[in-house]
């Protein structure tokens, strides 16, 4: 039996409190834990979804594949069946992409072919023997100049007193001559000359260094077969920096090689000395409608090549493509009427 109004007067002890705090905190911890263990589920469940879809997108795009390959299987056992030594060549050209369009008139055909569909040469190869095509053994070691390490391309240089095409056919129409035995056998010709193709070295990307640089100057300062080096430009894009030490490195006199004036005017614009603008100005200034090069020239020369001009038209003509001030060109238009 209680008292009565034992009730009314009970009061929380603190342990009750603390005992309360407790209870909050044990029920949050409870309701965060499970939230974090459904949001941890819930991503494993998205990964999951991820995963299947790709494994999904992997089986079809091999499906797709695997459809590819049994056309192509269907393709080659209708070729190899039907591959010999008349067509073998037009299969060739149907199939693969040339890598280069060298003119090969008088060239065996397993030769002219391996140059011009170089890039898939080992291909070509298996083709033509499965054809029963009589081909020598070393054709399929041979490396073009192009792809030359600096060991062989060191050699070029070292031997350049022999590189020497026959009948003028430097960049081109030379492959009759360098045949498939000279180019397995480099170097090792008894010949005064070796007949290696030029348009082929100047590709060399190994070219396109300081150390090739200084020696594609000194070879053109010797002259000779080193003159060729002038073409450079047209086989490959030398960074601006090896392309500079090279000019800078050529020495050009009045008398010099046409090969040398060529390759320094086309590049007229590194040149920066005055000596050497001085020499290669009346040659620019002879030429025909040598505009673009004396554009690229300091202003003094473009200012002197305008009052050379006599015909005023011609000389209006030029001052519009040229940067000069408005006074400059005033001066040189006002020098006409003093001559």
């Amino acid at each position: 039996m209680s008292y009565y109004g034992e009730e009314d007067f009970y009061e929380s002890s603190e342990f009750d409190e603390k005992m309360n705090e407790l209870k909050d905190y044990l029920r949050d911890s409870v309701r965060q834990e499970v939230q974090d263990r459904i949001a941890s589920l819930q991503r494993e469940n998205d990964n999951l979804k991820k995963e299947n879809d790709d494994l999904r997108s992997k089986n079809k795009s091999i499906e797709c594949e695997n459809k590819g390959l049994l056309k192509t299987n269907k393709v080659l056992k209708i070729l190899t069946d039907k591959i010999n030594g008349e067509n073998v060549y037009k299969i060739i050209k149907a199939i693969f992409p040339k890598t280069f369009e060298e003119k090969t008139y008088d060239c065996p055909e397993f030769w002219s072919t391996y140059v011009n569909y170089y890039d898939n040469r080992k291909d070509i190869i298996t083709l033509l023997k499965y054809a029963n095509v009589n081909i020598p053994s070393e054709l399929e070691d041979i490396i073009l100049p192009h792809e030359w390490n600096e060991e062989l391309l060191d050699k070029f240089f070292d031997t350049m007193y022999r590189h020497v095409n026959c009948n003028g056919c430097t960049y081109e129409g030379n492959l009759k001559y360098w045949n498939y035995r000279m180019a397995a056998n480099l170097f090792s010709s008894t010949s005064s000359y070796d007949e290696i193709p030029w348009q082929f070295v100047l590709r060399n990307p190994l070219l396109n260094s300081e150390k090739y640089a200084l020696k594609i100057a000194k070879a053109m300062n010797d002259g000779y077969n080193g003159l060729k080096f002038e073409k450079i430009c047209s086989y490959q894009n030398l960074d601006e920096e090896v392309l500079k030490l090279i000019i800078d490195k050529i020495i050009v006199k009045e008398k010099s090689d046409k090969a040398i004036f060529d390759f320094l005017i086309d590049h007229i614009e590194l040149v920066s000395d005055r000596e050497r603008l001085e020499i290669l100005y009346p040659e620019i200034e002879a030429g025909w409608r040598c505009y673009d090069a004396v554009l690229k020239m300091p202003k003094e020369y473009q200012i002197r090549y305008a009052k050379s001009i006599s015909r005023i038209d011609d000389r209006i003509e030029f001052l519009d493509m040229t940067h000069l001030s408005k006074e400059e060109k005033t001066e040189v238009l006002g020098t006409i009427f003093d001559e």
